[in-house]
């Protein structure tokens, strides 16, 4: 919950500086001690995004960065999914 509470508030913090583009890591993984998977924080960081979207548009992209290191295409495929689950992506 703090987490997603962290992140609520990076989409009204990212709405009250009129963004058109923001850049956001991964929130979570690494120091943070976060006991969910690298995918899990990647859809978690998806989903608050566009329910916050929904209710007033947070920033016209969104770009997140992942340390090469990090990456995992199965988390990338997943997201992938579920934006396009939720219309949000062109097959």
């Amino acid at each position: 919950t703090d987490l997603t509470l962290a992140l609520n508030g990076l989409w009204d913090g990212v709405r009250l500086r009129n963004l058109s583009e923001v850049a956001v890591p991964v929130i979570g993984s690494g120091f943070s001690g976060a006991r969910q998977s690298h995918a899990s924080l990647l859809l978690l960081l998806l989903l608050t995004y566009v329910s916050a979207s929904n209710d007033r548009q947070v920033a016209r992209k969104l770009r997140i960065i992942v340390a090469p290191d990090d990456f995992d295409w199965d988390s990338w495929s997943r997201a992938g999914k579920l934006l396009q689950g939720l219309g949000l992506q062109k097959v």
